[in-house]
């Protein structure tokens, strides 16, 4: 969409023979996308209806490649490989420190929501596989969640390098497969069984205004684009002209064939379960109490386990560049990974609603990661440009519609985090009132008897 074919060499189009190839790079942002927001989209359909969902999906799919875009041009041009670098060297050290706070934040709560995942999966095994019983896994559940953290996700976050991930990515890229084989199945049984009652069209506004930022952070590669820009190869040799159109096309490819295999699960999920569908798809799943029931969750169990080091990585460098300069040695990377996921484990076992978790962590972090911060690098990067008059280099940031289209961007994505945000508190207000109305209340004896016991 974005490539543009200029055959003089300049700063965008340098090569770099040495780095991480398209496919493993491929694979990574397939990983980043897809994750644990597949198993809250099938409820987000039902808010949306078949329908709906399909147009927020795919407008979900134009703004967020849109803001992709915006980020690969400015993580070219300034060579850095973090939010917070590119901040710093486009606008100075207050903005590279909202960036760095926002990508923290955004990551945080993204692995808060995938540990969620994890520990329940973990604590369904050990009652499956005779383990553990319910009563011991849930009277202990702290100590054995930490345990899983402390072996399992703590050796996979300390590895050195981002494009090593690969091999993690690939087998959850693997296991995901396998999810959606399930979907299908699930969804043409019930079908052929007895159809369920479906929406096509959203259900009301709110419920939309809350599923759109679920919908537009889970297009989100955008937390880990710098660095994969930066170690992207660039032969002298490529058919690329720059990283620019390399890096983009493989978030292109990957954002399409995520949003093909998000609108494919949470179609056929929704078709298989209707109204019943929960914020977690594999609540779904457990009370099914299908014969494959352990196969998927062991397999899901993997897919947050390998996902979560490429979505929190960048945090965890970005917090060891504030406190040290030299080189990460492994006891540092193995402490820092500590750390990270004790602190993503508490908020776990403390705030275990899914579809809650990433509500949120998409209409504040998200947005601002996904389009306000790319557009405001975008801008920043062709000020720079146009001042200096460099014509071969504006040709690779893309036709002028793109900067009023920036301004545009930025404004309708804080409106749609300010009014998502809202959305949800109201909703969760809503089932908060809910609940306290099917309280029984006190009987009026009981109350009387309290108050002569206490007089007495």
């Amino acid at each position: 969409m974005f490539n543009v074919k200029v055959s003089e060499n300049t700063e965008f189009g340098i090569p770099q023979e040495l780095g991480a190839s398209y496919q493993s790079t491929m694979v990574n942002v397939v990983n980043t996308i897809i994750g644990a927001g597949i198993l809250s989209i099938p409820s987000t359909i039902h808010s949306t209806g078949i329908i709906g969902s399909f147009l927020f999906l795919f407008g979900s799919l134009l703004i967020s490649l849109l803001g992709g875009f915006y980020l690969i041009v400015a993580a070219a041009y300034t060579k850095r490989d973090s939010f917070g670098e590119i901040a710093y060297a486009l606008y100075g050290p207050t903005v590279k420190l909202l960036a760095n706070l926002t990508v923290i934040i955004y990551e945080m709560g993204v692995s808060t929501a995938y540990f969620v995942i994890l520990f329940d999966q973990v604590g369904d095994l050990l009652q499956a596989w005779n383990i553990a019983d319910a009563t011991f896994v849930y009277e202990n559940k702290w100590w054995i969640m930490y345990l899983v953290t402390l072996f399992l996700s703590v050796p996979l976050l300390s590895i050195r390098s981002l494009d090593n991930l690969k091999y993690t990515s690939f087998g959850a890229v693997i296991c995901i497969a396998l999810f959606v084989f399930i979907s299908i199945y699930l969804g043409i049984a019930q079908l052929v069984d007895q159809p369920l009652e479906y929406n096509y069209w959203p259900i009301d506004l709110k419920n939309v205004a809350a599923s759109i930022a679920v919908l537009s952070s889970a297009l989100c590669f955008h937390s880990n684009v710098p660095k994969l820009v930066y170690e992207l190869r660039l032969p002298k040799k490529s058919k690329y002209t720059s990283k620019i159109s390399k890096m983009f096309k493989i978030g292109t490819r990957a954002a399409i064939a995520c949003t093909l295999l998000y609108y494919i699960v949470g179609v056929f999920s929704y078709i298989a379960f209707g109204k019943d569908i929960a914020g977690n798809l594999l609540t779904n799943f457990q009370q099914k109490q299908v014969w494959y029931l352990s196969i998927v969750k062991f397999a899901y169990a993997l897919v947050i386990l390998f996902s979560n080091p490429v979505v929190a990585y960048l945090s965890v460098v970005t917090i060891d560049r504030y406190l040290f300069t030299s080189e990460r040695t492994y006891l540092r990377r193995l402490a820092e990974s500590l750390v990270w996921c004790t602190v993503v484990w508490f908020l776990a076992i403390m705030v275990p609603q899914l579809d809650v978790v990433f509500s949120f962590t998409g209409s504040t972090g998200g947005i601002l990661l996904i389009y306000v911060l790319p557009s405001l690098y975008y801008l920043a990067v062709v000020k720079r440009l146009r001042k200096r008059n460099d014509a071969k280099s504006l040709a690779f940031v893309g036709p002028g519609w793109l900067v009023p289209g920036a301004y545009i961007l930025i404004g309708f994505s804080i409106l749609l985090g300010i009014v998502s945000t809202v959305s949800r508190i109201l909703l969760l207000l809503e089932s908060c009132f809910f609940c306290l109305k099917r309280l029984p209340p006190l009987p009026i004896t009981t109350v009387r008897a309290r108050v002569t016991k206490q007089s007495v």
